[in-house]
């Protein structure tokens, strides 16, 4: 498919709402019995963190690696969409505050979306993951 970028959306959430060019975006949900296994979390979160330091300076190479297993993407459009993205990782512990001020967000605008509420303490979990 042909895409095209129109609008930095990191860059864009910074300038109305006077933050970092970021957006809590994308995440990963602990569930079930691995939630009672915090050394698996945390060698999971290292290697994630890891993969996407190594994306991040290897594009070409990680945007090729993607495209071998989806092959409706480009290599091209890959690697621009690694390099427009920005390099910045955090687990949900780290980005806590920014995360409760999206999320506050989308509750006073459209309840359902989050469950009808904030989540507790327990959405943050592992203060002891690796940062980037």
């Amino acid at each position: 498919p042909e895409l095209h970028r129109s609008v930095n959306l990191q860059q864009e959430w910074s300038r109305v709402m006077g933050t970092k060019a970021r957006i809590p975006q994308a995440g990963i949900a602990v569930m079930g019995n691995t939630a009672d296994n915090p050394q698996l979390v945390a060698r999971f979160e290292e290697a994630y963190a890891k993969a996407t330091r190594w994306c991040q300076e290897n594009q070409q190479t990680c945007a090729e690696e993607v495209t071998a297993k989806i092959p409706m993407l480009s290599a091209e459009a890959a690697a621009d969409a690694l390099a427009a993205q920005g390099n910045y990782y955090a687990t949900a512990f780290a980005a806590k505050q920014e995360l409760d001020a999206f999320l506050a967000i989308l509750l006073a605008k459209q309840p359902a979306s989050v469950g009808g509420k904030l989540p507790n303490a327990d959405f943050y979990a592992n203060p002891n993951s690796p940062e980037q």
